[in-house]
C-alpha cells in the first residue's frame, strides 16, 4: 500500500491498529481502523486514496453511525447542487455548497492576484547570501 500511495519517503506512523468483526473461513475480508499519530498523515493517506481506485483497496474515514447516517441524507442535495453546475462537497456532517456565481468571482479574484505587479519580486532571481553566512 505504501507504494501505490506514494509514501515511501514519508514516516508515517500507527498509533494502534485492529480488524473489525470475527474471522469466518472463506468469508468476507475484515476491515482494518487504524488510528494514525499525526493528523497530518490521516490528511495525506485520505488524498491519495484515488490512487488506489481500480484496486481491492479502499479507505474511507470511520465516522460514527449518527455521522455515517446525516451524510447519507445529504447526498441527494450534494448530488443536486453538482448537476446545477456548483461545486457541492461534505466535510464530516455539514454540506458545503458554493454557487456557481461565487466560483466566478472567486476565478477573477484569483487571476488579479496571480498578475504580478511591478512591486512582485522575480522569482528567477536569487538573491544574494550574506556576508556572515558564506
Amino acid at each position: 500500500m505504501k507504494e501505490k500511495l506514494n509514501l515511501d519517503r514519508m514516516n508515517i506512523e500507527i498509533e494502534r491498529a485492529h480488524r473489525n468483526g470475527r474471522f469466518q473461513d472463506g468469508g468476507r475480508l475484515r476491515p482494518i481502523v487504524a488510528k494514525l499519530l499525526r493528523y497530518k498523515d490521516r490528511d495525506t493517506i485520505i488524498q491519495r486514496a484515488k490512487y488506489l481506485k481500480g484496486s481491492n483497496i479502499y479507505i474511507n474515514e470511520d465516522f460514527s453511525e449518527k455521522v455515517r447516517q446525516k451524510r447519507k441524507e445529504l447526498i441527494p442535495k450534494m448530488k443536486e447542487a453538482r448537476e446545477r453546475g456548483e461545486i457541492a462537497y461534505m466535510k464530516f456532517d455539514t454540506l458545503i455548497i458554493h454557487p456557481q456565481e461565487s466560483l466566478t468571482e472567486w476565478k477573477c479574484l484569483i487571476a488579479e492576484v496571480k498578475d504580478p505587479t511591478p512591486d512582485t519580486p522575480d522569482k528567477t532571481e536569487i538573491p544574494e547570501l550574506p556576508s556572515q553566512l558564506k
